[in-house]
């Protein structure tokens, strides 16, 4: 058939009315509480000129909370050069240590990758239930952008934050190799596995105007990047209280994974916070996430025995590396560079196109009543308290093309990449082309989401139980990560972005029965990315009796998607989740 070209289309968001200002999960500190981040109030700097005196941030005696958030969305001022310059002066002078430091615009796009004298080439972090010796220089970059992509205008997400809701068991607790235990018996984090998305696949060939967004590839460019970074040491950095990128710092020596964590994000602290790149003013605040505080940083303060480094020059304790010129396309410059544009595209980034089975039509209803449903559901990662969920939202047709791709201001960055991955695992996973070898015990033709695949792809089964064999998709999860921008054990295709392990997702039918295409949506809470599902699908639903919760494995039941009570900006909530 012949397509229509993309059409400018005006934002769903633009029509709907103000919501209600009420209760909300994220809580401000106890009255009376010592303020977490007392030293930035006094305005921390360091000037980037004649003399660079080692970076003086006193500790604090506790872990990062939150500023105040300004007005979500729209214009920044971008990072210039200079910013970047400033900013990775701050982290190399914060330690005397040999480290990698790298800063990112909020698309991702590399600005600065800076070397310390003596860094090590390959770095060891615990990733996908083992040990990985990964190139330093690219987990720099990947925490950065870990920053960049989670950070937004009213809440400063880091890589730890992550990290901590993306184990096994919520909370977790983490051992002094990286690996995780936590409390027996409870299910695992809203973002399982979320390490194995954005590495920089395909999402589209077809763009509207002006609204692509970089894929997070490798520094060259010629392979998949390392995706999501949940180790500490990558945070966001802000301008004027508007999220602009991030920086990500790795290869800091000491006794234990955790004590080179702690050292990288303290320089990764210095460089955003420190250097005036934080999001301000103060007081702080708290996110609490069923009832378990959020960690943001928590080596806010100079490790002991710890000192700066003085220096007049960087060009004395390091050197740039060379990364994508991105004022010359295909070149390479090693130095700082400013940020290409003012933001990351919102509204329309693909379509609304048609396909066989879908009218554009439809996929605008979709992706509107999808908006609607965001902007009266109560967000889980942002402040103020009556803020509402902000998502990125996909359709996807029977060929994992996608149809539209929908950015709500100031959404997630990793949304659009997680949003469109869920839309095309909907339909592949709830097809009758799947591989039987995809998902064992589950019939061809079953309409499976991506809660589904959550629950049966932990090490443990059912999820959270101790002293159970893993779930019966775990062997998927573990190609997945071994096999970036692949989907499965489906045929390479051009349609492929890896897999989704966390809910947000839904396949379309017609008549309950003949699947036409898939849904998925990201940018807050699981449980949220599946109340707002729930309110695209509607006229679309499978029918009851092919659903993925008809099927019991080992004597379980598999779940299908949740609507979570309570979760409605006028309602106040905080009980834990779960399938």
């Amino acid at each position: 058939m012949t397509r229509e070209p993309p059409r400018a289309v005006p934002p769903p968001e633009a029509a709907q009315t103000a919501i209600p200002q009420h209760g909300h999960r994220c809580r401000r500190a106890a009255p009376g509480a010592r303020p977490r981040l007392a030293l930035l109030a006094a305005g921390l700097a360091v000037a980037c000129g004649a003399a660079l005196a080692p970076l003086a941030l006193p500790g604090c005696g506790g872990a990062l909370s939150l500023g105040n958030p300004g007005t979500p969305g729209g214009i920044t001022s971008p990072l210039t050069a200079e910013d970047v310059t400033k900013i990775i002066a701050a982290a190399a002078g914060s330690l005397t240590q040999p480290l990698v430091i790298a800063v990112v615009d909020r698309e991702g796009n590399i600005l600065g990758l800076f070397r310390k004298n003596g860094a090590p080439e390959t770095v060891q972090v615990f990733l996908v239930g083992q040990t990985r010796t990964v190139n330093a220089n690219e987990l720099a970059v990947a925490l950065a952008r870990t920053g960049a992509f989670f950070g937004n205008d009213q809440s400063p997400l880091t890589s730890r934050t992550i990290r901590f809701i993306s184990r096994e068991h919520f909370p977790p607790q983490f051992g002094p190799d990286g690996r995780t235990t936590g409390v027996n018996f409870t299910p695992s984090g809203d973002l399982w596995n979320i390490e194995s998305t954005n590495r920089g696949c395909t999402l589209s060939l077809e763009f509207n105007p002006g609204q692509d967004v970089p894929p997070a590839r490798s520094i060259d460019g010629t392979g998949p990047g390392l995706g999501i970074a949940t180790v500490p040491g990558g945070i966001p950095l802000y301008k004027f209280s508007k999220a602009v990128g991030g920086i990500g710092v790795c290869g800091a020596i000491g006794a234990t994974h955790e004590d080179r964590a702690n050292l990288a994000e303290f320089a990764a602290f210095a460089g955003s916070f420190g250097a005036g790149f934080g999001l301000q003013p103060l007081p702080p605040r708290e996110i609490f996430l069923f009832s378990v505080r959020l960690p943001i940083v928590e080596q806010d303060g100079r490790p002991f025995g710890t000192v700066g480094e003085s220096f007049t020059d960087l060009s004395e304790i390091g050197a740039f590396v060379a990364v994508p010129d991105l004022a010359v396309p295909g070149a390479m410059v090693a130095g700082p560079q400013d940020a290409p544009r003012l933001k990351v595209p919102e509204g329309w980034l693909v379509g609304p196109l048609s396909s066989p089975e879908l009218r554009d039509t439809e996929v605008r209803g979709i992706i509107t009543r999808c908006i609607a449903r965001a902007r009266e559901t109560r967000a889980a990662i942002r402040l103020p308290l009556e803020a509402h969920a902000r998502m990125v939202i996909a359709v996807g047709d029977l060929e994992g093309r996608i149809l539209g791709l929908y950015r709500m201001e100031d959404a997630t960055v990793f949304s659009i990449d997680v949003a469109a991955t869920k839309a095309r695992n909907a339909v592949y996973f709830s097809g009758f082309d799947r591989s039987p070898l995809d998902l064992p015990g589950v019939p061809l033709g079953t309409a499976v989401t991506a809660r589904t695949l959550r629950f049966g792809s932990q090490p443990f089964f059912p999820a959270g139980i101790q002293s159970t064999t893993p779930g019966p998709f775990y062997p998927l999860l573990v190609q997945n990560y071994e096999n970036p921008c692949t989907q499965g054990y489906q045929p390479a295709g051009p349609n492929q972005s890896g897999i989704v392990f966390f809910p947000g997702s839904a396949p379309l039918y017609r008549g309950g029965l003949v699947l036409i295409g898939g849904l998925g949506v990201s940018g807050d809470g699981v449980d949220q990315d599946d109340r707002v599902t729930g309110a695209g699908i509607v006229g679309y639903e499978a029918a009851p009796l092919i659903r993925a919760d008809q099927i019991t494995i080992r004597g379980v039941r598999l779940p299908y998607m949740k609507d979570p009570r309570s979760a409605g900006v006028d309602i106040i909530s905080d009980r834990p989740g779960g399938d």
